[in-house]
């Protein structure tokens, strides 16, 4: 179907889709919910709901959502973005529509209770990013996509196929929520095919063991036989880096594949293998994208398959003048040997369903500002039945000393109350930009927090570090009296659930990435770089000193006792002897 973007109300408040959302939701314009169900009516040409039941907030709709509806990391035109999170009157969540993408943003179309009918808004596209106007904290859960705008068409065809490359198998559409990441070398035997964004899927439907029926898709370039004479198993291993000598498609999957890029000269581009044949000289490489799916990658280096004629590139590395096979480098991602522990943080934000029993430890968010995390009690009883260690971490709203001060208490309360074993951490980010409109994000004021609220709560004997991104790091977080404290570092990276660097010489925590590559979702995931004892609280030791110097005070009054008895039976002596001796004088004169 086509997609025609809405980029005004106009008369939209009057037309049938928004009676009809009305009389749906009960809800009077303006309201996020009641112009969603609008909209998405509009587009796909007749009623449609959001939700399964009538739900009491917009973040309700992840996981009540209508029928006609799938769950996605990856957006497309006309999906709903669905939020959670916030505190009053934004708890309820939010829901927008998607009316553009480009460059890893979305343009959404969205309303808003009390504030305005309509208005556009931009924001980054992948799961777990904040909302960008404030609203307390709103988080991008992920988007729902009819099925009138998925487009999938399935075809009848029966077959077997082998990945090449590591592929998600994703439920429900070709962008659904990944399912699983399916190995090189899978076979896997399909009922159907379908073309979608023009990338060739297979598809099956497959029975659970709890009796519902799910359909899955792969992306399944169409590689063992084209035009080109391309096959797989012609690909020789080599590894090395070329440098690009003029301008260069680069195409994916096969050699004459889809044009994604056209790159440009100068370009350096490391390399795994390489592929002679359609007139060329090719090289080739595998690459995660940032929605988890892995893709095959070609660029021709010559206008000639005969070694040194036309190159459209220079080289280094492993020479290309070799024919035989080389082995390639194994060792293609980071070392992760550095790695002591695999864990996650988390809040209120997240879904009830995480199964934490695969990590080693979580960092709980405790409060934002003085306003306790929904789901603390929840988080740390999960963490206690599984007997893993858990730290706690304040969201900073802190504009002035006297509410760094405050938060710093509030923490620490919380933090006597449930006594973590990995530290309490200070957040110190605005991506709802709630200090920004207040003219309190700045170096200065974000300084002078960390200093107030870390001092506070190690005062307080607890391990005590910040949270924040490298650049904030380098740039703002590098004031000396800031260096006794340790560093949890955000780098994502590409963002795509995989671990691709480490932090371990800034601090000694790196959160990696917000998506879970298994599922799609929003999901922090980090690495620790030290075993568990580094976070020890002091608490325990302080109480530990406390009993040693009152024992001290025990031993101090029985040695005082005891010399005090020892002074009074020597007094005592004394006396005695002075008596005797006075009466044996007083004997002697009395005669």
């Amino acid at each position: 179907m086509s997609f025609t973007p809405r980029t005004s109300y106009g008369n939209f408040g009057s037309s049938q889709y928004m009676q009809y959302a009305l009389a749906r939701t009960g809800v009077a314009m303006p309201n996020c919910f009641t112009y969603a169900t609008a909209r998405i009516s509009e587009i796909v040409g007749h009623n449609q709901p959001l939700d399964r039941y009538k739900v009491s907030g917009a973040s309700q709709l992840w996981n009540a959502y209508a029928p006609e509806y799938t769950r996605s990391s990856i957006p497309v035109l006309g999906a709903l973005a669905i939020f959670s999170g916030g505190v009053a009157p934004y708890y309820y969540g939010h829901v927008a529509v998607v009316e553009g993408i480009s460059d890893g943003k979305i343009t959404i179309s969205e309303s808003s209770y009390k504030e305005f009918n309509f208005r556009l808004n931009k924001m980054y596209q992948a799961p777990g990013s904040y909302y960008p106007n404030g609203y307390n904290n709103l988080r991008l859960c992920g988007y729902l996509i009819h099925k009138e705008l998925a487009g999938v068409k399935l075809t009848n065809e029966n077959g077997t196929y082998t990945l090449t490359v590591p592929t998600n198998k994703r439920r429900d559409s070709p962008n659904g929520i990944i399912a699983e990441t399916l190995p090189t070398g899978k076979k896997l035997t399909y009922t159907n095919v379908t073309t979608f964004n023009n990338l060739r899927y297979i598809s099956w439907v497959e029975t659970e063991p709890n009796g519902n029926k799910y359909r899955y898709f792969v992306y399944a370039p169409n590689n063992e036989a084209t035009n080109s004479g391309y096959s797989e198993s012609q690909l020789i291993n080599e590894v090395g880096v070329a440098t690009l000598t003029q301008n260069v498609n680069k195409r994916r999957d096969t050699p004459t594949g889809m044009v994604v890029e056209t790159l440009k000269s100068g370009k350096k581009l490391t390399y795994t293998n390489k592929w002679i044949g359609n007139g060329h000289r090719y090289i080739s490489w595998v690459e995660t994208e940032p929605n988890g799916n892995k893709y095959r990658y070609f660029v021709a280096v010559s206008g000639s398959e005969k070694y040194g004629v036309d190159q459209w590139a220079t080289f280094g590395g492993p020479s290309t003048d070799t024919t035989a096979p080389q082995t390639p480098t194994t060792k293609s991602e980071i070392d992760e040997s550095n790695v002591k522990h695999w864990g996650v943080d988390l809040s209120e934000h997240n879904i009830d369903s995480i199964d934490l029993s695969v990590y080693d430890f979580a960092i709980i968010r405790c409060c934002y500002g003085e306003n306790t995390d929904k789901k603390l009690d929840q988080w740390i009883e999960r963490m206690n039945g599984l007997k893993k260690p858990y730290g706690l971490y304040v969201y900073d709203y802190a504009i002035n000393d006297d509410e760094a001060k405050a938060e710093a208490q509030y923490t620490i309360n919380l933090a006597k109350k449930y006594k973590p074993e990995l530290g309490v951490w200070l957040d110190m980010e605005d991506a709802d930009e709630y200090k920004k409109k207040r003219n309190a994000w700045t170096k200065e004021r974000a300084v002078q927090t960390c200093k107030i609220v870390c001092k506070a709560i190690k005062d307080a004997g607890f391990y005590t570090g910040i949270y924040s991104s490298t650049w904030f790091f380098e740039n703002w977080f590098n004031d000396s009296e800031l260096n006794q404290y340790d560093k949890w570092v955000a780098k994502w990276d590409k963002n795509d659930g995989l671990y691709h660097s480490d932090t371990s010489s800034i601090g000694t925590i790196h959160q990696y990435t917000s998506i879970d590559s298994h599922s799609g979702l929003s999901l922090d995931k980090n690495a620790m770089y030290v075993d568990f004892d580094h976070y020890k609280s002091k608490i325990a030791d302080n109480t530990q000193k406390g009993d040693n110097n009152e024992n001290k005070n025990d031993v101090i009054e029985d040695d005082t006792k005891k010399e005090q008895g020892s002074e009074s039976k020597e007094l005592t002596s004394l006396l005695s002897m002075i008596i005797s001796l006075l009466k044996k004088l007083l004997s002697i004169f009395g005669k």
